[in-house]
């Protein structure tokens, strides 16, 4: 494999992406097929779980943020060919996923009224404060993935995603609808968090398994348990700005959705199928981007930044590719999406929903340029950045224009996505001048050298 890790070619990007990509695909279409059950069950309980998934993800996704940076450390590690220190920034970040509780509980316990809309309470409330009390459990995942990620051997993670999201599924649907046989009432959108944390435990342990393996302990010392004050210091120092920056991002979404929940159903039901499908298909930019932090961040270890150049060009050359494939479901048939959520073809919604998936595709081209170019920012500890154009952008090109538009214009649901379409093709031109200017050369991570 470390040969693919030195090896630009897009035969080799895909190589290491595709497993991620499926991994990803797994877990989002798991996401899917649940709000599809959901939305069978109760429309009211889609939008609730929906709307408060993305709320949790503020906080999940941004702990998560920064346990992955264990996955930089590793990349760098193994091009400079230290092997026995693989397992060490990998236990750090575990060490500070399992501390992360002592924030999500809190938030379960004490903001939970405040942070879910009004509207949403029924269903929203129970599913948030369950995921809540397991919140940690995404960093994990995050943070053990990043062990094999950083060497190229996604092919693990993808297994155990896929098998904790075949139990997802599963105990979704029982859980969800209930079952006579077995006595189990219908339990609806707190059922699904049930669900929901039992696959992540699932995921974590197989991954955990492997990772203390005997094999691994004694060729890359992932039996150092040991916490390493000087290194978890250093995977804060470049992580905490990224995730930063993502729970700002996320946080701008979350209360997008509250705007849009106050000007009726409609507004909130597009916007919660706009980012279901959102879901559905982003797991190729996510892959894509673990395969160019994979491939970039041991190019920088054994001294060939040179050679990212031509990582970062088949990156976009992968990406340009799915999207034109993607035109066929956004433009020409998006009906056929619309179907699963028994939403009327000659419905307004249905024409709201048409007009939302064409913008939604425009948004979709420049966000996963944005993924691409931040995976070699990434690899090199460019977080910072990260951080601040992430947040920025989020807030005062999407977040602020949408209030406005909805005050004082009289904008479909369908179209409120023009907004979003403007953001992100602001946010792409930040992170392309970035990438340009070449100061994530001069970054240094620091401790790891040391």
């Amino acid at each position: 494999m470390m040969s693919a890790l030195n090896d630009t070619s897009m035969r080799s990007l895909i190589r290491i992406s595709l497993p991620m990509m499926l991994a990803f695909m797994s877990t989002h279409v798991m996401l899917f097929v649940n709000r599809v059950m959901l939305s069978e069950y109760s429309l009211d309980a889609m939008n609730g779980v929906a709307t408060a998934g993305m709320i949790a993800a503020v906080f999940q996704f941004g702990i998560a943020s920064i346990t992955s940076i264990a996955e930089v450390y590793v990349g760098q590690f193994n091009g400079l060919k230290q092997y026995e220190k693989l397992g060490k920034p990998v236990w750090q970040m575990i060490w500070f996923a399992l501390s992360s509780q002592l924030v999500f509980i809190p938030i379960a316990l004490c903001l939970s009224d405040m942070l879910i809309p009004e509207s949403l309470h029924q269903h929203g409330l129970p599913f948030f404060r369950v995921i809540m009390y397991f919140g940690c459990l995404q960093a994990l995942f995050t943070a053990l993935s990043s062990f094999y990620v950083g060497q190229g051997k996604t092919i693990l993670v993808t297994v155990a995603a896929v098998i904790g999201n075949i139990v997802n599924v599963a105990l979704n649907y029982l859980f969800i609808f209930g079952s006579e046989q077995l006595g189990l009432d219908p339990m609806g959108a707190i059922g699904s968090a049930y669900a929901t944390v039992i696959a992540s435990i699932v995921q974590v342990f197989i991954l955990f398994v492997l990772f203390v393996s005997p094999g691994n302990q004694k060729n890359f010392g992932t039996s150092k348990m040991s916490v390493d004050l000087s290194m978890v210091w250093g995977c804060l120092k470049v992580g905490t700005p990224a995730a930063t920056g993502h729970m700002l991002e996320i946080g701008a979404w979350s209360v997008i959705a509250h705007i849009l929940a106050g000007m009726g159903g409609d507004y909130i039901t597009i916007q919660n199928l706009c980012s279901t499908f959102f879901l559905l298909f982003s797991f190729f930019t996510e892959g894509l981007q673990k395969g160019i932090v994979a491939i970039s961040s041991n190019l920088i270890g054994s001294h060939q930044i040179d050679r990212i150049k031509q990582v970062l060009i088949n990156g976009i050359k992968i990406h340009c590719g799915v999207m034109l494939f993607l035109i066929i479901p956004f433009f020409v048939v998006p009906q056929v999406l619309a179907q699963p959520f028994m939403i009327a073809p000659s419905s307004d919604l249905a024409l709201y929903f048409s007009q939302a998936m064409q913008l939604l595709w425009f948004f979709f081209l420049f966000d996963g340029l944005v993924w691409v170019t931040s995976g070699v920012l990434v690899s090199a500890g460019d977080t910072k950045f990260i951080m601040v154009v992430n947040a920025c952008t989020a807030w005062f090109f999407a977040v602020i224009p949408i209030k406005l538009v909805t005050l004082y214009w009289n904008v479909s649901p369908g179209r409120v996505w023009g907004v979003v379409v403007c953001y992100a093709g602001v946010n792409l031109l930040f992170f392309y001048r970035r990438y340009r200017s070449q100061k994530w050369l001069k970054l240094d991570l620091g401790s790891l050298k040391s």
